[in-house]
């Protein structure tokens, strides 16, 4: 199943849209020997299209690889499942549902289900509104360079709103870590 998955990987990301399918079957080989990477993938290549493999979008099928990966153990599975029901692909949104997905990603240590979380809190989307909570999910977020939470605090201590004092100097070296962070991108998960 590595071998399926890693040459899937690698065929997918090809410009020649034969190769491209191809990698789709050998990450479908590998998912059926319950790899969850191919899973995730195969999930990621069905909800944002694979204009290699000439596929279009589509929800219902990235939704059964999320699914099939096990969301409730697997904090990937669950931020693309989270990014699902956020935005109502193929159904309707469920915010409640996405921020429960994001806080179990986020518990498991994925910056980016941190951010949206943060995000959640702050918006009350699907949660209540709490700011000293969205807060501490953009901290937490920012500690592992994710730019966006990075961006969030720069603001806040130019402001000097909700748990941080106002504060240019912090402000400033928030921006600066945002400089670094875009620099240096960090893979989705």
């Amino acid at each position: 199943a590595d071998a399926q998955r890693a040459a899937g990987e690698a065929l997918l990301n090809r410009s020649d849209q034969t190769r491209a399918a191809e990698g789709m079957q050998w990450l479908e080989r590998a998912a059926m020997q319950n790899d969850t990477r191919a899973m995730i993938l195969l999930g990621k290549a069905w909800l944002f299209g694979s204009v290699t493999a000439g596929r279009a979008p589509d929800a219902t099928q990235a939704r059964r690889w999320f699914e099939r990966a096990q969301p409730n153990v697997n904090p990937q599975a669950a931020y693309y499942l989270g990014l699902m029901e956020k935005s109502g692909y193929g159904q309707p949104a469920n915010p409640a549902a996405a921020a429960e997905l994001f806080r179990f990603a986020a518990q498991q240590g994925l910056p980016e289900a941190m951010y949206l979380l943060g995000n959640a809190y702050a918006t009350g989307e699907g949660v209540d509104t709490d700011p000293r909570e969205a807060m501490r999910w953009y901290l937490r977020a920012a500690s592992r360079e994710h730019p966006e939470a990075t961006q969030e605090l720069a603001h806040a201590f130019a402001r000097g709103d909700t748990l941080l004092p106002q504060s240019d100097f912090q402000a400033e070296q928030m921006r600066r870590a945002v400089e670094h962070a875009l620099r240096h991108p960090k893979a989705a998960p």
